[in-house]
């Protein structure tokens, strides 16, 4: 197997180590927000939370392809496409209460 120079490092170690080292970046991040004493070490850490935090969107649609089989992909498939466009979307509402 040829690897290019554009491989995804979930392909190259593993989906599973990549988000346990992203989540665990990501937590460091909600620290660093926590105990920032200027504005601009919180927008570095927001910055970077929005990084690492991203991992599971671009590695679900690979989780979910190897969870489950070719005809039984579209109801998880469908519940996670829906989940991230409505979510924000719900979630400023239900914070404003």
């Amino acid at each position: 197997m040829k690897i290019s120079q554009f491989t995804a490092a979930s392909e190259l170690f593993g989906r599973r180590a990549v988000l346990v080292v992203t989540f665990s970046v990501y937590l460091l991040t909600f620290i660093g927000q926590a105990l920032a004493h200027n504005m601009e070490t919180l927008l570095v850490m927001r910055f970077l939370g929005g990084v690492f935090g991203s991992a599971p969107l671009v590695t679900g649609g690979g989780l979910l392809v190897d969870m489950w089989n070719v005809s039984g992909r579209t109801v998880p498939f469908a519940t996670f496409m829906t989940c991230i466009i409505i979510g924000p979307g719900i979630a400023t509402i239900i914070g404003g209460l």
